[in-house]
């Protein structure tokens, strides 16, 4: 996404630049959509800069992002392709070395339910991962509770137990180094896995 897009995003935007600092301030329409210019604008400008995400969710779109339009039924192969998009767009971020959601994902995983409530015939496994920092044995205990917390949310909102499972893997599949910081932030994170009940995996 290009700079002038996140803008298009925010009412009212007031951006300003002090030393290494970039302050965001407006309004937008929901938590994901802030998460999500938050997540974009890190990465484009990289580690040099650091973005202090003051913007504010309108009150009266507030309903509307609860209200989530009801989506037609999806096979395996949508509803991996949406929930993937999902996740890449924002991450269920949780309390440093809790199994606590912060409450900035809610949006996120209001969305993430609403899209699995979705999805016929399959069942979605949640896998919990962490960065290598720590003891493996534990980090696979706060993986696991990671994973289990974010499927008890969705149940909670009204996803049926028997579609969803929950696993840890502790930092034994990282998709980024971990000897950097922003690798470590990459490698922190909750996937979400369609199989088809037909037996075969998406």
């Amino acid at each position: 996404m290009k700079p002038d897009t996140y803008l298009n995003k925010i009412n009212a935007a007031d951006i300003s630049f002090n030393a290494q600092t970039i302050t965001l301030k407006g309004q937008v329409a929901s938590e994901l959509i802030k998460n999500q210019i938050s997540h974009q604008l890190q990465n484009t400008l990289g580690n040099d800069a650091k973005v202090e995400n003051l913007l504010i969710v309108k009150d009266n779109n507030t309903q509307q992002s609860n209200n989530i339009v009801i989506q037609q039924p999806l096979d395996a192969n949508q509803c991996q392709q949406d929930l993937s998009n999902l996740l890449k767009q924002s991450k269920v971020q949780f309390n440093s070395g809790s199994a606590k959601i912060l409450a900035g994902s809610f949006d996120l995983l209001n969305h993430l339910a609403q899209t699995t409530k979705a999805c016929q015939g399959v069942t979605v496994e949640i896998i919990g991962h962490t960065d290598k920092s720590g003891n493996e044995i534990s980090n696979i205990k706060l993986s696991k509770a990671r994973a289990l917390a974010v499927a008890n949310y969705l149940f909670k909102q009204g996803v049926k137990g028997g579609k969803l499972t929950g696993k840890g893997v502790g930092s034994s599949q990282p998709i980024a180094t971990n000897e950097t910081k922003q690798g470590r932030m990459q490698n922190r994170r909750i996937e979400f896995k369609v199989h088809s009940l037909n037996g075969v995996k998406k």
